[in-house]
This record gives C-alpha cells, structure tokens and sequence, in this order.
C-alpha cells in the first residue's frame, strides 16, 4: 500500500508501507499531536472546528448545530457560556460537560483543540 511520507528537509514521496507501518505511523502523529494541544482557542477557532465535525446524531449537520440544540434545552449558564466565551479553555467545566455528554474521549477533545487551533481567519 502507498502512503504519502512527509519528512522534514524533504520533499513529500510515496512509499510502499505495510498496514502494521501505516498504524504505527499514525500512532505516533497522534501521540505528538497530542503534546502539542492548544490549551486555548478563539471562538471562531471553536465554531469552525465543530462545523467541520460531524454530528453523531443524523437530524444534526454538524457538531455545532447539535451542541447548540443541546445547549437550548438545558439553558442557564452552560448556554450563557457556549454563545459569550471569547476563549475555550481545554479544561474549563463547559468543554469537559460537553466531551462527556457526547461521548467524546481526552483524544478526540484533543484533536478538537488541535484542529481548531490550526485555524485562522
């Protein structure tokens, strides 16, 4: 199988890779991924990451339309919160309340961060 090796001082190749190489590759992305998440992101970095995350639930196009439905049924402070924070804080009682309201692992709130944080306007 081709997959594309992208190293540092090099131009990008194709190389034949087993499917155990392949795995073991993208562990290891993952895990510097990982050391490398934002502790903090705007809210446009917010909104356009979960716009690009697909919604679990089909009635949903995105993971932000079905926050924001969720967030209206439940009011108060989490949906005070959710439409005036200019900042995410990774650790904060609203992202944590929602990671575990939807089922979503320390990874995949991770990798949430990440991609958010690689967004710019």
């Amino acid at each position: 199988m081709k997959k594309l090796l992208v190293e540092e001082g090099r131009e990008p190749r194709l190389v034949d890779m087993t499917p155990e190489e392949i795995a073991n590759m993208e562990a290891i992305y993952a895990v510097a991924a990982r050391l490398n998440v934002p502790q903090s992101v705007s809210r446009f970095q917010m909104m356009e990451a979960l716009i690009d995350t697909p919604s679990p639930d089909p009635r949903f196009p995105d993971a932000n339309a079905l926050i924001n439905a969720r967030l209206e049924q439940i009011g108060g402070r989490p949906l005070r919160a959710w439409r005036e924070a200019s900042v995410f804080l990774r650790t904060s009682p609203l992202v944590l309340q929602l990671a575990q309201q939807f089922g979503w692992s320390e990874a995949q709130v991770d990798d949430l961060f990440v991609r958010a944080g690689n967004i710019t306007a």
